[in-house]
């Protein structure tokens, strides 16, 4: 049964039950919407990276569905490769921020002993 409904929601759209009166409220969700998570399209939405850490991003607000996955995978292919490389340089500012935070502590305390 659900595989029929799967098959009719493909070939006829998800809104082929619905009266004219609840069609003017529907809108179907399109790869294209700005509701919906470009990166978990391609493969993994970036906010589901770094969980529990403390680059830790939080629940996407954005739209996580895999029917629109399975037919538009390769269209964010770029702009997932370009926020991981953004998500890469962050961390490593940060870590290096941290490294020299570390040692001008280490030199305080260094300074103090002395």
């Amino acid at each position: 049964m659900d595989a029929q409904r799967a098959l009719l929601d493909e070939l006829m759209g998800a809104a082929r039950n619905l009266t004219e009166e609840e069609k003017k409220d529907y809108r179907e969700i399109h790869w294209d919407d700005r509701e919906v998570c470009g990166p978990f399209m391609v493969r993994f939405c970036p906010h589901d990276l770094f969980v529990n850490t403390k680059s830790d991003l939080g629940l996407c607000p954005k739209i996580h569905d895999l029917k629109l996955k399975e037919r538009y995978q390769k269209i964010f292919e770029l702009y997932f490769l370009e926020t991981c490389n953004q998500l890469k340089y962050c961390i490593i500012a940060s870590t290096i921020l941290g490294l020299m935070c570390f040692e001008l502590v280490d030199e305080y305390i260094n300074f103090i002993s002395c």
